[in-house]
């Protein structure tokens, strides 16, 4: 096995983590803004923390595009 096949050993299972991040993701497509407000006080409709619904809500508003961004 050389170096090259050693690196894409590696990266597999990264690479998986974020396919199931993307798979049925009901969060993806929505604006940062209507994602950041599921987490408002009184209106909170987020998932619960440390669940893969949680990841999956949280992956979407890192890669969340248009309006409300988050920005540097």
């Amino acid at each position: 096995m050389d170096k090259i096949d050693r690196l894409i050993m590696r990266a597999l299972p990264k690479v998986r983590i974020v396919e199931r991040l993307r798979k049925d993701n009901p969060y993806m497509g929505k604006s940062c803004s209507e994602l950041l407000e599921l987490l408002s006080g009184e209106n909170y409709q987020a998932p619960e923390m440390k669940t893969q619904e949680w990841d999956k809500f949280m992956y979407a508003i890192v890669h969340s595009s248009g309006e409300g961004g988050l920005t540097e």
